[in-house]
């Protein structure tokens, strides 16, 4: 594994980094919003470095409330584009995953009290 800089925070890049396939070899990028970060040469770097080391690579979306989030391993997907050292085509490839993700046959996730926190 190699340490993320600050940039991967979820804050400032709208990734939430989800190690928690690690007992299988995954990670999942949990993309909350897409931002320029989603496309820069750091993620294509990081997740080339991933993929290279055999670590495979999901990517993951948000659903309506009361849904369960969409998730799909893209690591075939994107090797092609690794491997040819081709950043443009693997935020072709990225864009291309999450808007399939988008179109996801939403599952409820079975809770059914929802409130809100409001600061007065």
């Amino acid at each position: 594994m190699i340490e993320l800089s600050d940039d991967w925070r979820p804050d400032r890049s709208g990734i939430v980094v989800r190690p928690d396939g690690l007992e299988t070899g995954e990670i999942t990028l949990y993309v909350v919003r897409r931002t320029g970060f989603l496309t820069s040469m750091e993620v294509f770097g990081v997740v080339a470095g991933w993929i290279a080391q055999d670590v495979g690579v999901a990517l993951s979306v948000p659903g309506p409330v009361g849904t369960y989030p969409a998730r799909a391993v893209v690591t075939d997907w994107l090797r092609p584009a690794i491997e040819a050292g081709d950043p443009d085509d693997f935020n072709r490839r990225v864009a291309a995953s999450l808007d399939q993700l988008q179109q996801h046959d939403w599952q409820a996730d079975g809770i059914t009290a929802r409130y809100a926190v409001h600061i007065a």
